[in-house]
């Protein structure tokens, strides 16, 4: 069949089959939509937005498995700005797997995968960037200008301030007024201050 109705209240076309049959019910289908809040899935998931995307949903009714594509146009994942976001997704036994994912965020261009726990709430991300303004980190330490790439890794449950771990390297970097023609560093943030565990400097 193919029907449009709502789910967690937001409009969608959903084809396919349900089989009513077995002890709880089971289904094969397709779920398609142009504009979803992500929000209104789970709350506490760490990405907002709108989002197009497509989705094929298997298993029974209460653990089903689910494989998706999904297009936001602006959105934000924990604090940060997103455009031109494209991702594919898993859902296997209640664990949601963002396999790969890439959007343009902080000036420059990112690419992630992670997942997130809809049990207990918890997730881990990991987020490559190249090309980044390091001015538009969140809790980057003022005084510090320049750009460049960083891998980093986010850990967090639910609507808590995530932890953020990771590495950084600039080129034509400035700090307080200090030029330096590469800086690479390691640091450490969990939710009151960033702390560096190295900073290697090349004037």
């Amino acid at each position: 069949y193919k029907t449009t109705g709502t789910i967690a209240g937001q409009q969608a076309t959903v084809s396919g089959r349900i089989a009513l049959h077995t002890s709880e019910p089971v289904v094969d289908l397709t779920v398609e939509s142009q504009e979803l809040d992500m929000a209104a899935f789970e709350p506490a998931l760490p990405l907002t937005g709108k989002a197009a995307g497509k989705a094929h949903v298997t298993g029974i009714i209460s653990n089903p498995h689910a494989e998706a594509t999904v297009t936001i146009a602006e959105g934000t994942i924990g604090g940060m700005t997103l455009t031109n976001l494209r991702a594919a997704l898993q859902l296997q036994d209640r664990l949601l797997t963002l396999q790969e994912a890439s959007a343009a965020s902080l000036g420059g261009q990112l690419q992630a995968s992670g997942q997130f726990d809809l049990a207990s709430r918890r997730y881990q991300a990991r987020v490559r960037g190249a090309g980044i303004d390091i001015t538009a980190v969140p809790s980057v330490p003022s005084g510090l200008y320049g750009r460049g790439d960083a891998d980093i890794v986010v850990t967090g449950q639910g609507a808590e301030r995530p932890a953020v771990s990771g590495a950084l390297s600039m080129t034509a970097a400035s700090w307080n007024g200090v030029t330096a023609e590469r800086v690479s560093a390691g640091f450490y943030y969990t939710g009151d201050k960033t702390e560096f565990d190295y900073i290697n400097v090349t004037a």
